[in-house]
């Protein structure tokens, strides 16, 4: 495998706290990041993955390049290297799995990676490597902490320093919609050749399964009060006696709380089926059945779920935030909506009203996704973004390989 002209010759991606490719694995994730991870590997010839706290990424990483015939390698401060002992350092590991490589990009998979990349980048250009690093996030920390524990918490302005001094380190910056870069732009100063707009990949093809009229899906974490799960439910609680008699709610997620939720149900006169720890083709196999999904998400985010219903056909009933400008557009290709319990049940009334409405919504919806959220044009934009960091990124030194060996 060569690589194209222009393009690194190793791919870095660091982890956010807490992820691995352990957990990717145990949750579903791991099978929706491959077809990023094979079409980016036709044009760079090595890929890295970085984390903190994976506890079985070597292992992870050799089924990874097996099955798609690519160079997979797992660094994990968590799992000591029995090839280089259990004393050398990430750095030294990361250096020793570089080895060869001249060019190296370095992109976190969302902008709190613990600092990962920014830890990475000196050692690589002090050992003579052309290192760049490219600040990618589905959304902003910060802005999604200040909206749960405040803005002034401990958590919330530890998030706001980190991303300064990664848009501070970092040749590019890319998010989800021009909102956040304007957002991050404007917070941290970044002037405008610095930043792209990369919608997530959806890989998702058509599944040929009859739709259940009266099966609405949700998805989210069974953390703290699950308020938007709540609200899924609330929402469903204020349709007629009729359709809420008829409709089944199934929520899909997985998380240590959430245990008063199905009592909670019964009490709103709610029919819910709760599916915890699906793999990702059990969800994909939901959204394919489902009359309509919905996202009461309370953060500013693009949510991945809802792309892939939408390229599955599935009408969308999302909170209406500007993450998904150009993606979903009101009323052709889904439903945004105030994040209120009332406009969601209008909401879900109407596609339950009129199936015409629905299939037109999914159509339209499939459409979108399939131009904006394509693997291939994603990565076609991530390369011309690692091409441009590459570019950018200072000359490598005249240090020699100081390699762990």
């Amino acid at each position: 495998m060569s690589n194209s002209p222009g393009n690194p010759d190793a791919l870095i991606l660091t982890f956010p706290q807490g992820s691995s490719l352990s957990r990717w694995e145990r949750f579903g994730v791991l099978d929706r990041e491959l077809p990023f991870i094979r079409c980016v590997a036709r044009d760079i010839a090595r890929i890295v993955f970085v984390s903190q706290t994976g506890v079985d990424e070597r292992r992870i990483a050799r089924s990874i390049g097996d099955r798609l015939g690519i160079e997979a390698i797992a660094i994990s401060e968590a799992e000591p290297d029995p090839e280089l002992g259990q004393t050398r350092g990430l750095e030294e590991r990361v250096l020793a799995a570089t080895q060869g490589s001249t060019s190296v990009v370095i992109q976190t998979m969302q902008y709190d990676d613990g600092g990962l990349g920014m830890r990475l980048l000196s050692p690589l250009r002090c050992a003579g490597r052309r290192a760049a690093l490219v600040a990618r996030g589905s959304f902003i920390d910060s802005r999604v902490l200040a909206s749960t524990a405040g803005p002034s918490h401990y958590s919330t302005l530890r998030a706001a320093d980190m991303e300064k001094r990664l848009c501070s380190a970092a040749q590019m910056i890319v998010g989800v919609s021009e909102s956040m870069i304007d957002e991050l732009s404007w917070r941290y100063g970044i002037s405008g050749e610095r930043t792209r707009v990369i919608s997530q990949h959806v890989a998702v093809d058509r599944l040929s399964v009859e739709r259940d009229d009266n099966l609405i899906v949700t998805t989210g974490r069974f953390s703290g009060d699950c308020t938007a799960i709540r609200m899924a439910i609330e929402a469903v609680s204020q349709l007629d006696e009729k359709k809420r008699e008829a409709v089944r709610l199934e929520i899909i997620g997985d998380g240590p709380a959430g245990r008063d939720l199905p009592e909670y149900a019964r009490t709103l006169g709610v029919n819910t089926e709760f599916r915890r720890a699906l793999t990702h083709a059990e969800l994909l196999a939901s959204l394919a059945r489902a009359t309509a999904y919905v996202q009461a998400e309370t953060a500013r985010r693009q949510s991945q779920v809802v792309l892939e219903a939408m390229a599955l056909g599935c009408p969308v009933v999302a909170t209406d935030v500007p993450e998904y400008n150009g993606i979903i557009i009101n009323g052709s290709s889904g439903i945004r909506v105030a994040r209120e319990t009332r406009a969601f049940a209008f909401a879900i009334d109407c596609l339950l009203e009129d199936k015409g409405f629905r299939q037109m919504l999914g159509e339209s919806a499939h459409t979108q996704v399939a131009v904006r959220c394509s693997v291939e044009r994603v990565v076609g934009e991530s390369l011309a973004c690692y091409r441009d960091a590459i570019r950018m990124a200072p000359q490598r030194g005249n240090a020699g390989d100081r390699l762990a060996s």
